[in-house]
């Protein structure tokens, strides 16, 4: 859980009784196993992305965001996906039978999803910890499209090394405002953007890596703390439920008593 209002908002999804267990157990410890969990987050793109080209069209952590792209886009979508599995089903064959067997399959398997989930990391480092609930109850200047798309996304400092290894991703302020730019272009737009927010007095959130990293933990941190209140709030409901319930009953007893005078 990245924000409390996931669990804590009018607007969030009521948890059922299992998803409330694990939210009692996972979130209080998400901090320890933030940087762990990424190193497989893959398996979580690979489900969301047959889920949405081939099920239901729709963003999964966001239903109500449909996919909107031509027949012919979605085809290519599609058919580009099988054939990325059918290229890495070819890998995995080939170090299984040049490689030395079974082992040797797991240990590229594991290396590919572990070396990816570095990226993982950074996309995560761009997003989470920035700010992401604003709506109607915002002032107009917080409304601005240019405002949300700016400060929701955060850069990793543009060195060689992290130009290099993310490959344009690490300048996700700039992919926000205009998302269709090549990556390699987005450093580009970096000093007109800069420029802009500037003029405008918006916050342009740039920091190292280790910076962000800790951001996010001390982020994820307060939010694990916030399950207390959750729980506090399930208490609180329950109880509301409960005297519903026993004034419904004595009030259909007395209806009935009521009844049986007459």
């Amino acid at each position: 859980a990245v924000t409390e209002k996931m669990f804590l908002h009018a607007r969030a999804r009521r948890l059922t009784p299992a998803q409330e267990r694990v939210l009692k157990i996972a979130v209080p410890a998400q901090f320890l196993v933030y940087i762990p969990v990424m190193f497989v987050a893959r398996f979580n793109l690979f489900f969301q992305s047959l889920h949405m080209l081939f099920w239901s069209k729709t963003v999964m952590s966001m239903p109500w965001q449909r996919v909107h792209i031509s027949p012919r886009m979605l085809l290519a979508e599609r058919l580009s996906l099988l054939a990325f599995y059918a290229y890495y089903g070819a890998l995995m064959y080939l170090s299984y039978v040049n490689g030395g067997g079974a082992r040797a399959m797991w240990a590229f398997f594991a290396a590919s999803h572990g070396y990816m989930g570095i990226l993982h990391v950074q996309i995560t480092l761009s997003h989470w910890e920035r700010p992401m609930n604003i709506n109607a109850e915002k002032n107009a200047r917080e409304l601005d499209w240019w405002y949300q798309q700016i400060v929701t996304a955060r850069n990793i400092e543009p060195t060689a090394w992290n130009n290099w290894y993310f490959g344009g991703l690490n300048m996700q302020i700039e992919h926000h405002i205009a998302p269709r730019v090549t990556r390699h272009n987005l450093f580009k737009m970096a000093p007109l953007a800069r420029a802009f927010c500037a003029k405008y007095n918006i916050p342009y959130c740039q920091s190292g890596v280790f910076r962000a990293v800790s951001d996010v933990a001390r982020s994820l941190t307060c939010v694990a703390t916030q399950v207390q209140r959750y729980d506090a709030e399930c208490t609180q409901r329950e109880a509301a439920r409960r005297k519903i319930d026993e004034n419904v009953a004595k009030r259909n007893v007395r209806r009935a008593a009521a009844a049986e005078r007459a």
